[in-house]
């Protein structure tokens, strides 16, 4: 077995912002956790169980950007590859298993490959931000079709549950908003609806900016979103009924609104931002406790821990790896860049947080 506890977070696009225009659920639960500051991490300790990234070599092998993760229902790793426009496949012991794509417009090919989701059925969705569509692939990632969203979405965030493509993302300008988190069939593309209210700035080009946040699957079915400007975790059903709010004071993670600078001259109007914390990862336990991960942006990574019961029973923040997708109890694919800036993927084990 191999160790390293230098792993530095190859980023991944996160985001931000929620409420609800939905009429709220008769179960709903609303949470607020006092301000509690985090308490510097230093006893997190892990092992890397395998590093996969080379310079050269054959497909599986090398990575440019990195841009998503997930893990279909027979438990492999799906990578999803935006630079060199490619979705590799890996079993939990590191094994390659199948690559697909490449640069161009036809069936198979990518232009700018940004999520990747796995259905159920162990059906593959790769949602490309340029072409606007989203390619479906079988379990072997043999082509299978086009799915067109009959609107655009700028989408930061993919979940396939059931008949439904779910895109946490914005419409384009001109486009009147509708809610961030935006439903469509997943065999016609047809759009059947949004819920989530937009981020509560006073710029629509700000708001534009910031965008959504992230969507993750809940064990009953549901949908988490979290974003952090401010701090805000949610979980809904799958018609967009509000179940949990929870927000969280704290008087360390800043609203990502003043990162953002209005700049007007005349008719024209733009947004230049520095950087600010992002949402970054949420993970619901076999108890019904969650993990979430905040991104600084300045090297270090917040980790809150919430028991069953949503209360929040510690919160740690260090240069913790990103833990975009769990693979396993105290499992997690992460990306990074390994020595002389390789950019890997790798499985690490928790053992110590």
């Amino acid at each position: 077995m191999q160790r390293r506890r230098d792993l530095r977070p190859f980023p991944l696009l996160a985001a931000l912002t929620l409420s609800v225009v939905a009429p709220p659920a008769a179960s709903q639960e609303r949470i607020r956790v006092p301000d509690r500051p985090p308490r510097a991490s230093a006893t997190l300790e892990l092992d890397t169980l395998w590093v996969i990234g080379a310079a050269d070599g054959p497909p599986g092998t090398v990575f440019g950007w990195v841009a998503s993760f997930d893990v279909d229902p027979d438990g492999r790793i799906l990578v999803l590859d935006g630079q060199y426009r490619m979705l590799h496949a890996f079993d939990s012991a590191g094994r390659h298993l199948a690559s697909v794509g490449r640069e161009g417009a036809g069936p198979g090919e990518f232009q700018l490959p940004l999520l990747v989701s796995a259905a159920s059925d162990g059906s593959i969705y790769v949602y490309d931000a340029k072409l606007g569509r989203v390619s479906e692939f079988d379990r072997e990632l043999r082509f299978k079709g086009i799915i067109t969203p009959s609107i655009t979405v700028h989408a930061r965030s993919m979940l396939v549950l059931g008949d439904i493509i779910f895109f946490a993302g914005m419409f384009p300008s001109g486009v009147a908003p509708r809610g961030v988190i935006h439903r469509f069939d997943r065999r016609t593309g047809e759009y059947l609806g949004s819920f989530g209210q937009l981020p509560p700035v006073q710029s629509e080009l700000i708001r534009r900016q910031i965008g959504a946040g992230r969507t993750f699957p809940a064990r009953d079915g549901g949908i988490w979103y979290t974003q952090v400007a401010p701090y805000h975790v949610q979980k809904f059903s799958p018609g967009g009924d509000l179940l949990i709010d929870l927000t969280r004071e704290n008087g360390f993670l800043p609203s990502a609104e003043p990162a953002y600078t209005l700049h007007v001259d005349g008719p024209r109007a733009t947004v230049t931002s520095r950087p600010h914390p992002t949402a970054l990862a949420l993970e619901e336990m076999d108890d019904g406790s969650i993990r979430h991960q905040v991104n600084l942006m300045d090297g270090r990574f917040v980790v809150d821990f919430f028991g069953p019961d949503l209360v929040l029973r510690a919160s740690i923040v260090g240069p913790v790896p990103a833990l975009h997708t769990p693979v396993g109890r105290e499992r997690y694919v992460v990306a990074y860049l390994a020595p002389e800036s390789i950019p890997s993927v790798a499985l690490i084990q928790i053992r110590r947080w």
